[in-house]
């Protein structure tokens, strides 16, 4: 089983979102905003095009008829569209494609089948997004202290940082020194008479 990532998320009159376009590339990435900015929005919109979930309620920004969420996976280097349609009247079409080369992606189907075939069983965001600001970030930190690449980073910012203070303490103890010979009447007498 290859290693799944989210490419690009693009939304199209989902809630609050008018047009919203992310390209993650497989990254990690941190939503940020204040409260009401869409960002529970976002997570929604992955949680429905990956895991299926139920399509939030009201999904259509006020004042449109019709609205879309694609979002770009990719599996061991194949890519992947997935797309949601939308209108006031409830849910359009759902759509997998997949990367044939040359810009063109073929159908997928039956859609819903052929994802799970593909992406089995993903992460659960629906605890996350009913979370408070600090569950969200206790979440997060659990999830990425568990990973062994976030901890040998963190190992080797602290050894960074520990070197830096050392560092910094060396050149203090240095200062002092410099400054002490500097209230010697000698030393003092020679940098009037340099200066």
């Amino acid at each position: 089983m290859g290693q799944k990532t989210i490419q690009q998320i693009v939304l199209t009159n989902f809630k609050k979102h008018k047009e919203l376009a992310l390209k993650i590339n497989g990254n990690s990435f941190i939503l940020a905003g204040r409260n009401g900015a869409g960002k529970s929005s976002i997570l929604q919109a992955i949680d429905h095009m990956i895991r299926q979930s139920e399509m939030p309620e009201e999904p259509l920004t006020d004042g449109e008829e019709s609205g879309q969420i694609e979002v770009l996976l990719a599996d061991d280097g194949t890519l992947y569209k997935v797309r949601r349609t939308f209108t006031k009247r409830g849910l359009g079409r759902y759509e997998l494609r997949r990367d044939a080369g040359n810009g063109r992606f073929d159908v997928l189907t039956p859609a819903q089948e052929r994802f799970k075939e593909i992406f089995g069983n993903c992460l659960d965001l629906t605890p996350l997004i009913n979370m408070d600001g600090r569950g969200q970030i206790e979440f997060l930190q659990s999830i990425m202290e568990s990973d062994a690449a976030y901890r040998n980073a963190l190992v080797e910012n602290e050894n960074l940082i520990k070197q830096y203070t050392e560092e910094r303490l060396i050149i203090g103890r240095q200062k002092r020194d410099l400054e002490a010979k500097l209230n010697v009447p000698e030393f003092r007498a020679l940098v009037n008479y340099v200066g």
